[in-house]
């Protein structure tokens, strides 16, 4: 039984190692799975055999693993699992297995419980602490989920500490930096960067390609309005998973054309509508921001180079808002007294700069910062003035300082779920 059990092992590791880095979906796999689960269920089912319960337990287990192959709950495998669990509450495989199966049903509850008896049990499992780590950033609601989503981040810590190596708790690292950064509103991008780190500590260490490492790095690109590095991952991505990225890749370059349009032709406002537009920009603010040690400059859009341009003031009228309600940064499109159009970037706000900055609103900014935003879709080359406001005390809208009105960041529900 022993030298019987170890094969079908090898059978379904073997087999679980090759679906991983499968992204067909894996359902090619059901004739290999049916196949082994009809050995076991002959090996569980046959009279003439006496299997000890420590063989039962492996039976029922490898049963549950085998299923849990292919992308779909499986009833059967929960079953086989829970059999496995009743003869053994602490079988660590099989807590990690039913967990992944509940995690597929969605039972993100009864899936926590699983890997924290599991990590109960042993807290050196790599593998609980790294579904623990995913799983914690889907339960509780919206009160629960600032501090399950910091606890994810703490979890995925943790796992690494017993291999500095293991490309997936490096990976899981970076979603969770990723994911707290959106859900716990930061004032820097600082944790941004520390996910990219994390990321290039896992690629370091993979030995296949990772295509969700790839596309959460565009993802994390786009955000910076970093487009063609984004363009690059997610083209990177959906070559080694052909059903990642398409929608999102299109989706992006959609909007950066659509910018480039309203920037480069102007929103097409006729130039007489412009010169009334334009006339009513007030030539300054009423008071002078405070905390600078000398009164700041205004500026125009052509006096503005890359970077923080300090002592600089910009004043504008808003002209349309190009993003939707929910999507960060938000997006908008900008003019100056002298006709020079701009897109203009707000971070860590919440939805409701939508009402405070609406068509001909007047938006000053502080020492505006500057990205050029260079690119190429399609074969065609986009170049167009982004102004990013990263802080919102620097921004004032009709002569009022709006960082006290707005509630905390729009939180971004992106893919990070593995």
């Amino acid at each position: 039984m022993e030298e019987k059990i170890q094969e079908l092992k090898v059978q379904v590791d073997q087999l679980t190692e090759e679906a991983e880095y499968d992204f067909q979906k894996g359902e090619h796999y059901k004739p290999q799975v049916t196949s082994i689960i009809k050995q076991i269920d002959s090996l569980i089912e046959n009279e003439d055999l006496e299997i000890s319960k420590k063989h039962k337990i492996e039976l029922y287990f490898l049963k549950g693993k085998a299923s849990d192959i292919l992308p779909e709950y499986s009833k059967f495998a929960e079953e086989a699992l829970t059999k496995a669990m009743k003869l053994n509450p602490f079988h660590i495989d099989s807590l990690n297995t039913l967990g992944h199966i509940l995690w597929k049903k969605k039972d993100y509850v009864a899936a926590k419980q699983c890997f924290e008896t599991a990590i109960e049990k042993d807290p050196n499992n790599i593998k609980s602490l790294q579904y623990l780590s995913i799983v914690l950033r889907q339960v509780g609601d919206q009160k629960d989920k600032s501090a399950n989503v910091t606890k994810s981040l703490e979890v995925a810590k943790k796992a690494l500490t017993f291999d500095f190596k293991n490309a997936q708790s490096w990976y899981l690292v970076g979603n969770a930096y990723l994911s707290d950064y959106f859900m716990n509103p930061k004032k820097n991008n600082n944790e941004l960067n520390l996910a990219l780190s994390a990321y290039n500590q896992s690629e370091k260490n993979q030995n296949r390609e990772n295509p969700d490492l790839y596309f959460n790095r565009g993802n994390i690109h786009c955000y910076f309005e970093d487009y063609q590095l984004a363009f690059n991952y997610y083209l990177k991505a959906n070559k080694i998973d052909q059903s990642l990225t398409n929608d999102t890749l299109k989706q992006v370059q959609q909007k950066v054309l659509k910018v480039y349009d309203l920037v480069t032709n102007k929103c097409r406002i006729t130039q007489k509508k412009l010169s009334n537009i334009v006339k009513q920009i007030p030539i300054g603010l009423k008071e002078q921001p405070k905390g600078f040690d000398k009164p700041l400059q205004m500026c125009t859009i052509i006096d503005l180079k890359d970077g923080i341009n300090l002592g600089l003031i910009l004043a504008s009228k808003s002209l349309v808002s190009y993003t939707e309600q929910n999507t960060v940064p938000a997006g908008f499109v900008i003019v100056d007294s002298k006709l020079n159009f701009a897109s203009l970037s707000i971070y860590n706000t919440s939805q409701e700069i939508y009402e405070k900055i609406r068509e001909l609103t007047d938006v000053f900014i502080i020492e505006p910062e500057v990205k050029q935003i260079n690119c190429e879709i399609d074969g065609k080359q986009i170049s167009y003035m982004c102004i990013q406001v990263k802080d919102a005390n620097k921004i004032y809208v009709e002569n009022e300082k709006i960082v006290n009105q707005l509630a905390h960041s729009m939180v971004v529900n992106q893919t990070f779920e593995k």
